[in-house]
């Protein structure tokens, strides 16, 4: 967590709401609570705020889950090719649930997917 604050520089108070979010989805998921902070900590490089992280923690945890893929990367893959396509936070549960359907219908694990994403993400956007 203290690598999530240096990256966010969120304040104690967030920082509280973060450690929390982190132990809670350790508590609730496959994943750890460490491995959770590791996921935050993608999240903060990508710029994202203390409710941004908090609520995108247990999509990318799932999506990690379904795709059996280390969370941390998959918080990576979803950050960086989420700003590849030049989505917002907003756009998370559309975009995990396109990426699910995508992979389940193509024959492509998410892993490869997202992969793909970060390759042609800016030329997708440029072609709208």
């Amino acid at each position: 967590m203290s690598n999530v604050q240096a990256v966010s520089g969120a304040t104690s108070e967030d920082m509280g709401l973060l450690e929390n979010a982190a132990r809670e989805m350790g508590a609730q998921s496959s994943k750890s609570a460490s491995e959770a902070a590791d996921a935050l900590g993608y999240m903060a490089l990508a710029g994202w705020d203390t409710t941004e992280m908090m609520e995108g923690l247990e999509p990318i945890i799932r999506l990690s889950e379904a795709g059996n893929i280390d969370l941390a990367r998959a918080s990576d893959l979803v950050t960086d090719s989420m700003s590849a396509l030049q989505l917002e936070t907003k756009d998370l549960p559309e975009f995990l649930d396109m990426v699910s359907f995508s992979s389940a219908n193509a024959n492509t694990s998410i892993d490869e997917l997202m992969e793909g994403f970060l390759v042609s993400g800016g030329l997708a956007t440029e072609l709208g």
